[in-house]
């Protein structure tokens, strides 16, 4: 028997390659994620609450204590955050002429929507150079941002 559209593919064939198409498409996302060409969707950030003020005027020796909390955002307990602390000069290059410590907070286990207890770390100048310089505190999990860095002016005068 002659088939009226010789050029037409049995639905079994069709089948075989509409899973081979989506087959190829899944691998070649697969090797994109693994690659690090295309990073998985991160969960919603992780937020720093300054409680302090984020203005200190300091001498070129001297110290200020800043308190902050860490609010999760997502739907699921989050363990094992870090917040790390940073001296900067407002040209974003990092700097020993400010002495944050401690420069890496562990912060408690949060439940979702979940806000840390306060944490305090320590800003200290030592014969300082007069200027302005930026603190930056961020979550990180594993080595990964988990929020938006959150600034601290700093300003050392003599």
């Amino acid at each position: 028997m002659t088939r009226a559209f010789p050029h037409k593919k049995s639905s079994k064939q069709q089948d075989m390659l509409i899973i081979m198409m989506v087959v190829l498409i899944l691998v070649g996302f697969a090797i994109l994620v693994l690659s690090g060409h295309m990073p998985l969707p991160t969960p919603t950030p992780t937020v720093i609450n300054i409680l302090s003020s984020k203005e200190i005027t300091l001498n070129v020796t001297d110290e200020a204590k800043v308190s902050f909390t860490v609010t999760n955002n997502n739907q699921s307990i989050v363990e094992d955050l870090l917040v790390t602390c940073q001296a900067t000069t407002p040209d974003g290059k990092q700097t020993d002429r400010i002495i944050v410590e401690p420069n890496k907070v562990r912060i408690e286990p949060l439940g979702a929507g979940g806000t840390s207890k306060p944490y305090e770390i320590t800003i200290r100048t030592s014969n300082t150079p007069p200027g302005k310089y930026i603190i930056l505190l961020q979550v990180t999990y594993e080595g990964k941002p988990q929020s938006n860095a959150e600034r601290i002016m700093i300003h050392v005068k003599h």
